[in-house]
Order: structure tokens, then sequence, then C-alpha cells
């Protein structure tokens, strides 16, 4: 990654052409036996806001004059095997998350950013970095009807500048292997989502999605999931207060899961589970 030699300091962003830069401190919960994938999601919403707030594509201060409001509608992050796998004892004190935010798609009513999100590690310049990749996709709604407008027009030059030259726009990873059929019966896990579940926007924060599937699958297996592979697609906000169901379906390494409230479903994704044949 490009800056890999500039100093680790948390909290600093910095730009680069159409590359923006910043450092996330490593939270207490990455020190475990599998960096969980929701921990990644949280990590690279963190960077993004980071950037975001020193001015970069001009969103934020867009958004806090009530110009525009945007929200994400698909994730995709994939973790490398080294860093789904890390020892407990491995990422110590001191360990930074360096997060490189490219802008790659610019549409009518969205914009598509990728991330590359790197665990700088004290003492091992030569040793194989532990990385994940996201790619997500934003839209811009009506304040009013919540409903998909076009890029304001102020926004759009900023927006068209910053697109980084040569990357391939692809949103998601390659899919490996068909996902579990849902026609059949899914596994449940049932919870109610919580006041510290919610971001700015008012709605539960995107990484919780994938969080909830964590939880499900730990419910039923005794054991949190090693996930290498997460997509998710939002179709529907929840809010604090809300009952959502989490309905599963796992065949071999493969997971196809559903959050249901009320009937209605608010996420569906897929995910891959770092097994010991795939090492």
């Amino acid at each position: 990654m490009a800056a890999a030699g500039r100093p680790c300091q948390p909290g600093a962003v910095w730009f680069d052409g159409a590359n923006a830069y910043t450092d996330v401190a490593v939270p207490a919960s990455f020190r475990r036996l599998a960096l969980p994938a929701h921990q990644v999601f949280r990590a690279m919403a963190s960077a993004r806001w980071s950037v975001l707030e020193e001015g970069w594509l001009g969103l934020a201060a867009a958004r806090r004059a009530g110009k525009c409001r945007f929200y994400v509608v698909g994730q995709s992050v994939r973790l490398s095997k080294g860093l789904a796998q890390r020892a407990p004892d491995a990422l110590m004190a001191g360990c930074v998350c360096r997060c490189r935010l490219q802008l790659v798609k610019v549409g009518n009513t969205s914009f598509t950013m990728k991330t590359l999100l790197t665990v700088m590690m004290p003492g091992e310049a030569e040793a194989p970095p532990l990385t994940a990749a996201g790619t997500l996709v934003y839209v811009f709604v009506d304040a009013e009807t919540s409903q998909k407008t076009p890029i304001p027009p102020a926004l759009k030059p900023a927006l068209s500048a910053a697109l980084a030259e040569g990357e391939d726009p692809g949103a998601r990873p390659p899919r490996d292997a068909p996902a579990p059929d849902a026609a059949g019966p899914p596994r449940t896990y049932t919870t109610t989502l919580r006041p510290s579940d919610t971001d700015f926007n008012g709605h539960v924060n995107q990484a919780v999605h994938a969080q909830l599937l964590s939880d499900a699958m730990e419910a039923a297996q005794g054991a949190e999931p090693v996930l290498e592979h997460v997509d998710l697609q939002y179709s529907k906000e929840m809010n604090a207060g809300d009952a959502v169901q989490v309905r599963w379906w796992r065949a071999g390494p493969c997971v196809r899961f559903e959050l249901v409230g009320e009937g209605v479903v608010h996420a569906s994704g897929r995910a891959t589970l770092l097994t010991d044949a795939s090492l």
C-alpha cells in the first residue's frame, strides 16, 4: 500500500492524488483468535467518516448543511486468510489499521468506494501483510421521502474529479461457491436492537448487520464463526428498539442469511467461512 513508510498515527488523515488515507487504532476486540468480520466493517466505516469529515469529496459539509443525504445500500468485505486466522497474542497494543480509500465509480444517484485495510504491526515490516478489501455503494436519497434522488449538481464535479483512473470498479469479490438453497427451513436467532447500534443517521449502523450474523452463528454453534467474506445488501433501515430475526442457511463454508423485522426483509447477503480445508 502506498504511504506504507509513513509513521503510524491513529486519527491521522492525508491525501495522495485520488487516494485518501487514514490510520485507525486497532480495537481491543481485534486481539482474539479470529478478527471478526463485523469489526473490519466498523474499522472501514470509521476510516470513511474520518476522511469525509476532513473535507474529502465535500460530502460531510453538504450533509451537515442539509443539502443531501446518502446511505449505504450494498457492501462487501473480504479478509485475507492471514488476518482471519491471526493468533490472539499477535495483535498487540500499538497496532494500527491503515486504510486507503478510492472512489471507483460515480453514477446518476450513487457512487462506489473501495477500501483497502492493512494492519500495521510494529516490528513486522517484512511479514506478509494482514489485509482486508472492501467495496460499498452509497445512494443519495431525498430528505423527506427517503427515495433515491440524483447526486446534487454541486457535488458531481468533486466526485468526478476524485474518480480513480485505471481502477476496476467491480463492486464485489468473486463468489467462489454457490450459496445454500434458501428454500429449506433456516436456523433463526432473534434479538432487539439497542440505541448503541445506531449511527448519526438515526438508523442501525451497517456494521451491526454483519455482527448480527456472527451473533446468530455463535449462538447456534457455541463459537464465533471465522468469516473471510461477507456480502451485504441493505433494503430497509432498522432502528433501535426493533426486534430482528436473523435467518440463515449453511452448506459447507457457504452461508446465506436474511435480517427480518415484522415480516419484512431489511437486509440479506451471503458469507464464506474460513475452514481448515481452505487454509
